[in-house]
């Protein structure tokens, strides 16, 4: 609307939902003769029908071509089609722009620093995301690394990557790395980092239920924290379905006469919902647990509510635990 341009968005694919009209097949007619310059009449030659056929994706509704389902446009001269996974052969760079879909996305090479890819089903990438975005109502699973202050991985279930540096990585499900994570943002269900190295070094890790790394921190004593019981993705799903953080952030002002019913019912609402999140995080504490399977550095801080566990010295083999009764954590080696 600004006159403005943006080289990154190509419409290289167009998304469709199921349900979609997405053309419609016209019968060929005879024509009307015209005239020449001259004033002769030319005949019109006849239409013929299309050679375009209706693809698997699609229906006939009538004259109509609908989408049976969700996915990528996919149009030639020989067919029409939707499908559910699109393959993009290469990087998601300036060639193609940024990448939106319906349906599910396999992309070949990287995603580049300042593009996104954007799916309704799950995401593959086959490269790094090396400062870009990749967004999938499903699983984002990325074979090489995430890489760079402004590379972000955002996932409706789960979400995997060999390496991660600097980079956030949020998931309704669990996160898993293959390898390590320095000075990254992560926050889902379960974090897994047991593998290759199984280092967690810097940054911020922020899980539901569990947390299990192999080595944790830096001999430098590079701080590194861990919180369970996270119930931040909960406090923003509230908040959107409440329309606004306002109504979440409850005073104690007294009611009054000069207090509507809406603003009375709007309180109580809120006082309900953050009653309710409390609960949420203390039922999460209870079965939320820690893990170090190998080494743990000073400077690692792990947090269980409003409690802290501070790593002082060099340990091995650590679980940690919220005790209910006693409201605290408890330490217990692993070997």
């Amino acid at each position: 609307e600004d006159g403005s341009l943006d080289y990154r968005e190509r419409m290289f694919l167009v998304g469709v939902s199921a349900g979609t009209e997405l053309g419609r097949i016209v019968p060929p007619t005879p024509g009307t003769p015209g005239k020449d310059v001259c004033g002769a009449t030319v005949l019109a030659t006849p239409g013929k029908p299309t050679t375009i056929r209706p693809g698997a994706g699609t229906r006939l509704q009538g004259d109509a071509v609908i989408a049976s389902h969700d996915g990528v446009l996919r149009r030639n001269a020989k067919t029409i089609d939707v499908v559910p996974l699109f393959a993009h052969g290469g990087d998601v760079d300036y060639r193609c722009g940024n990448l939106h879909t319906a349906g599910s996305l396999s992309i070949e090479g990287d995603v580049r620093d300042g593009f996104s890819a954007t799916a309704s089903g799950d995401a593959q990438v086959n490269g790094a995301v090396s400062d870009g975005l990749v967004f999938a109502s499903g699983s984002v699973n990325v074979t090489q690394g995430v890489v760079g202050r402004n590379a972000k991985i955002i996932a409706g279930h789960d979400a995997y990557c060999r390496h991660a540096t600097s980079a956030t990585i949020e998931a309704d499900g669990a996160v898993e790395i293959a390898d390590q994570a320095t000075h990254c943002r992560i926050r889902a269900d379960t974090i897994l980092v047991k593998d290759g190295k199984g280092v967690v070094l810097g940054g911020e890790l922020r899980a539901r239920t569990r947390i299990t790394v192999r080595t944790a921190g830096s001999a430098g004593a590079t701080t590194t924290t861990f919180v369970v019981g996270d119930v931040l993705q909960d406090v923003a799903a509230s908040v959107r379905a409440s329309g606004g953080s306002a109504k979440l952030d409850v005073t104690t002002r007294q009611r009054g006469i000069a207090m509507s019913r809406t603003s009375l019912r709007e309180v109580d609402a809120a006082v309900e919902e953050r009653l309710r999140l409390l609960k949420r995080k203390r039922d999460l504490l209870v079965g939320a647990v820690v893990e170090f399977l190998d080494t743990v550095h000073p400077g690692v801080v792990v947090v269980f509510g409003d409690k802290t566990w501070t790593c002082e010295e060099p340990r091995q083999g650590v679980r940690l635990r919220w005790s209910d009764q006693e409201d605290s954590i408890h330490e217990e080696p692993l070997r």
